[in-house]
């Protein structure tokens, strides 16, 4: 019984089968998995994976198949942070400087939450940075966020320093007042 193989160049070639088992093709190509095709008799190797965008497709592609569910989870509070220092400041080094982070890691930060999102925040020329509609809806929701985490570190503080509150009233004897008086 021959099965043909597909090869690297599309070209196929026949292999000899004896009993039941194909010869020689997984050890030539051990990383490569097989796929069976429509014919029981004949496997085709797996679709080429595709090669890497350049950073502005990513954002295009990103875009295109987004749709209406973003998985979010690859958003951190320092990036949100830095969104909104950018909005408040205009200028991704002044924003950087406020967050404590070097200008190529805050370059990368943006950079890569554009590209999650789907979407560009700011619109950046010689003068610096400019909101755009969606940098706009983010910054607000990022501002609730970060107000909020603010809140919870305040409740959280103060139920860690413990339940007693009110005044507390310290005094000395009179008789030492009295003393170091005369």
């Amino acid at each position: 019984m021959v099965i043909g193989v597909e090869g690297n160049d599309g070209a196929a070639a026949g292999r000899q089968v004896s009993g039941g088992s194909l010869q020689s093709g997984a050890a030539r190509h051990p990383y490569r998995t097989l796929w069976p095709s429509a014919s029981a008799q004949r496997f085709v190797s797996p679709p080429p994976i595709p090669k890497p965008l350049p950073a502005p497709m990513k954002l295009r592609a990103a875009a295109e198949h987004a749709g209406p569910c973003m998985n979010l989870a690859g958003v951190d509070l320092v990036s949100i942070r830095l969104v909104v220092l950018c909005a408040e400041s205009g200028s991704l080094s002044a924003a950087a400087r406020r967050g404590h982070l070097s200008l190529s890691s805050a370059s990368h930060r943006l950079t890569n939450l554009e590209g999650l999102c789907g979407t560009r925040f700011f619109e950046r020329d010689h003068r610096g940075m400019r909101l755009t509609e969606a940098g706009a809806v983010f910054v607000s929701h990022g501002q609730a966020i970060l107000q909020t985490l603010n809140r919870l570190s305040d409740q959280l503080t103060s139920i860690a320093a413990g339940p007693c509150s009110g005044d507390v009233r310290l005094a000395r004897p009179t008789s030492r007042v009295l003393a170091a008086g005369a």
